[in-house]
């Protein structure tokens, strides 16, 4: 598979400035007086754009080997989930381990959140 070491330094700088976006509030909290982080990263959140046009291509791209047909794409699709649903299936564990007395949620939102169900309560702000 061909790798794009360009375009993955460019979702790298994607990431980095979302987070240089959300760390304005807290520059500004340690540095009143110091606006060029602020001005540098105003804008921070247009790394998500960028970051998801970017995963997009690379997706295309690393799709083109699968052939045609519905089980190609169960094979892709079964690779995706068992990449990133253990790990959002922890961080929802550790977050309802910690908050799950102070913010009681029901069994419904429960399992909507943990099944990512569309519409489901944004228990992760991230997973919309």
């Amino acid at each position: 598979m061909k790798k794009f070491a360009t375009i993955q330094l460019l979702r790298a700088f994607a990431c980095l400035y979302v987070l240089a976006g959300h760390l304005i509030f807290f520059w500004g909290l340690l540095f009143p007086t110091t606006h060029l982080f602020t001005i540098l990263f105003y804008h921070g959140y247009s790394g998500v754009d960028l970051f998801f046009v970017i995963s997009g291509f690379v997706i295309y791209t690393s799709t083109q080997h699968l052939g045609e047909g519905f089980m190609p794409f169960l094979g892709y699709l079964k690779k995706r989930l068992i990449r990133i649903y253990p790990i959002y299936w922890i961080i929802l564990l550790c977050l309802f381990l910690t908050i799950g007395t102070e913010y009681p949620l029901s069994f419904k939102t429960l399992l909507f959140t943990f099944l990512l169900v569309p519409g489901h309560p944004p228990v992760i702000d991230v997973t919309w």
